[in-house]
């Protein structure tokens, strides 16, 4: 993003506003990812699709825990009486990663989205923590089996945002652009952190760019 909503990719791909709107609505898993980057007309790659599509999940995710956490106990009561947390996250279309730290906050009393030691995060990321030998068993199958949340994934969508960051400020960099670090907005204690605040502002197909994000 670019002052706001510029994608700066591996290639820098463009991406016309209705290009995005037809991905967003149409890719939902990753074969629509495949089949969408086969067409010319979209000009969008199979990483950016990929990328549109994990946006749309974690956006559609965030707005359904709500409501799934207040039926935690209904969850929990299908879960204790044999149904397994993959089929029960596949049925409400809900993330087996998301779908285990519900059930493993109504088992434990858990404060809802506590994150440390505190909650169901620290779990999730050592399912050996867990005393129950069944809930330990699907709570591990659970995260093994999500592509979008959990613990391996976090890691992996880390490494891939410092790696995106590094092409960003080699790319600035072999255009002799000035531009700050988010390191170095942290160390001046600048509330906002951009990957790329640029001094001089850039005019960027007619619009005025201040700052970049890697995406």
């Amino acid at each position: 993003r670019a002052g706001g909503r510029r994608s700066v990719g591996r290639a820098c791909m463009p991406c016309t506003h209705a290009a995005y709107l037809r991905a967003a609505a149409e890719c939902r898993t990753p074969c629509d990812a495949v089949a969408l980057a086969a067409d010319p007309s979209l000009g969008l790659s199979y990483e950016a699709l990929l990328s549109i599509c994990a946006a749309r999940l974690v956006a559609a995710t965030k707005a359904s825990m709500g409501r799934h956490r207040a039926k935690a106990a209904a969850i929990t009561q299908r879960y204790e009486g044999g149904a397994h947390l993959v089929a029960i996250a596949s049925e409400l279309d809900l993330p087996p990663t998301m779908l285990a730290r519900v059930v493993l906050e109504e088992r434990y009393s858990l404060r809802k989205g506590a994150k440390g030691r505190h909650g169901a995060g620290a779990l999730l990321r050592s399912p050996s923590l867990i005393d129950d030998p069944r809930l330990r068993s699907e709570v591990a199958a659970a995260v093994a089996s999500d592509a979008a949340y959990g613990p391996a994934v976090d890691a992996a969508r880390r490494l891939t945002g410092l790696q995106q960051e590094l092409v960003l400020s080699q790319e600035l960099r072999a255009r002799g652009i000035p531009f700050l670090s988010e390191e170095q907005l942290r160390e001046r204690g600048e509330a906002k952190t951009p990957d790329a605040l640029l001094p001089v502002p850039l005019l960027v197909r007619g619009r005025q760019v201040h700052w970049v994000d890697s995406k």
